[in-house]
């Protein structure tokens, strides 16, 4: 073999022995010449080498150029396509912040229907924040635990109690669970504990923990009230 062919730093280095002749191209510019002026660029060569290349040197050449070229071209794709790492994160971490919101916002707006459910009497919410197979624990006595024994209870309320306010005073919410504490200001209107209306103001607490389904619709409710409390206010 006659020549050696060797790329360092954009520099071609054209080695015949024993004189070496380095012709020096910049890096773009040795780009575009290799891929459109190829013919060119081994004429150049020759000129510089002093003898003539033949065709197998010529072959050796072309191939020698592949894996450069493919480097050169992905480092310069590359430099047109940087990407700012920090910017790219904190994107993610602001769409995640805003995806988590967006659904403790839809949570909150279904706890607030249901608990309005009680100082309104519309029922008519319940099909847009209760799943159909909503069950809540326990069932009050004489009620089914559904949604029908949801209704009941609801205006079994209603029916002893009026002018509620003050509900809910905290609400938690915990991926699909959400926890609320109520403290429930009402008028004893009606009989409640075999106790006739009395028109007392009283005050009621509740603790009620409800979980979401996939839906973002309550399908479960765990409910307390301090029903003590209000019948030793009523019984006064």
């Amino acid at each position: 073999m006659n020549g050696i062919y060797t790329i360092n730093d954009g520099v071609v280095l054209v080695q015949e022995s024993p004189a070496l002749s380095i012709l020096k191209i910049p890096k773009p510019q040795y780009l575009f010449y290799n891929i459109l002026n190829y013919n060119s660029f081994v004429s150049n060569v020759n000129k510089k080498a002093c003898k003539p290349l033949n065709k197998h040197h010529n072959m050796i050449l072309k191939k020698s150029y592949i894996p450069l070229l493919l480097l050169v071209t992905l480092t310069l794709a590359c430099k047109n396509q940087s990407i700012d790492i920090e910017k790219e994160r904190q994107n993610a971490v602001t769409e995640y912040i805003n995806q988590i919101e967006a659904e403790r916002n839809k949570k909150l707006d279904a706890i607030k229907q249901f608990y309005a459910v009680f100082a309104t009497g519309d029922m008519s919410v319940l099909p847009e924040i209760l799943a159909a197979n909503y069950t809540q624990y326990p069932a009050d006595p004489g009620q089914t635990p559904d949604i029908k024994g949801f209704i009941k209870h609801a205006n079994d309320f209603a029916a002893m109690f009026s002018d509620l306010s003050n509900a809910p005073s905290h609400i938690i919410i915990d991926k699909e669970y959400a926890f609320v504490r109520s403290e429930l200001e009402v008028t004893h209107a009606g009989e409640a504990f075999n106790i006739p209306a009395t028109n007392k103001r009283i005050k009621i607490t509740a603790f009620d923990l409800h979980h979401f389904n996939e839906e973002g619709k309550i399908d479960k409710t765990w409910h307390l009230e301090d029903f003590w409390g209000a019948y030793t206010q009523i019984s006064e």
